[in-house]
């Protein structure tokens, strides 16, 4: 009931603040590094960073996503269950559907001189034939996309946005001949996990890290194995030795000149 009051208390304050601006920042965080999605996957979209500087509290009221889907070629894309949340609080009680505009609201006070990440979850989903991964943006190309009360002034750039990739189904054929097994634990990881893989026979085995765009970034295993169980370690480093971002990255395994098994894994910082 106390924080209801101190809630009420700020609303009639923004009311009587329209002379006097906050300034805010709004930012869309790791904005270089997509996001890795499977077709119909709830999970996190998108995290934002929410800063309010000088002496007035500010409410984020709605945001209205841009959706560039120019270079995806998807007759059919649509995000369900689109909802904001706050480390394990959900800070907008409605769930969104929608295509193209998107606007979901995000009721919530933001004090002076705080700063905050916020997260919007939710599904992607195309009823589209995919045989390769499809790429599209989301984001703002201004400040006319927030709703804000109490007339702050943004003092960030625009436009903003993140890549969201749909991961194609990347499984084996039907006709896996030499694999009976691949997989990594622990998954997510940080800072390392282990990838193991059964062979039914001897062969030429090479096991490849590549990211979520489809880029080799490092070759784990090229070497003659016999048949049996093996495992190995990726470090969450590329081949030059430098730790990758966050994000999805998918290990495929290759015996005998013949892709068997490709998965993803996810890893955390």
């Amino acid at each position: 009931m106390k924080k209801l009051y101190i809630i009420l208390a700020l609303l009639m304050c923004l009311s009587f603040a329209k002379n006097v601006c906050a300034e805010i920042t709004i930012e869309i965080l790791d904005q270089d590094t997509p996001t890795g999605i499977y077709n119909g996957e709830y999970r996190e979209l998108l995290e934002v960073q929410v800063t309010v500087g000088n002496d007035q509290p500010t409410q984020i009221r709605c945001a209205t996503f841009f959706i560039d889907n120019t270079f995806s070629w998807l007759n059919d894309l649509r995000f369900e269950q689109l909802q904001w949340k706050e480390g394990d609080d959900w800070i907008s009680a409605l769930k969104v559907d929608g295509e193209w505009g998107l606007t979901v609201p995000c009721w919530d006070i933001t004090l002076p001189n705080q700063t905050r990440i916020i997260t919007l979850w939710g599904k992607v989903v195309t009823s589209d034939f995919m045989d390769e991964n499809k790429e599209f943006q989301i984001g703002w190309d201004n400040e006319e996309y927030l709703w804000l009360s109490g007339n702050p002034t943004i003092v960030n750039n625009f436009p903003q946005h993140k890549n969201i990739i749909i991961i194609a189904n990347t499984s084996a054929s039907n006709d896996v001949s030499n694999v009976t097994e691949i997989r990594n634990f622990p998954n997510p990881f940080n800072p390392e996990t282990t990838i193991e893989f059964n062979l039914i026979e001897d062969g030429e085995v090479q096991l490849d890290i590549y990211n979520i765009k489809g880029q080799k970034i490092r070759s784990l295993l090229t070497d003659q194995i016999i048949a049996g169980e093996h495992s190995i370690v990726w470090n969450g480093k590329n081949a030059s030795g430098k730790k990758v971002s966050s994000g999805v990255y998918l290990y495929k395994l290759i015996v005998n000149d013949k892709t068997e098994l490709v998965k993803r894994c996810l890893l955390l910082k």
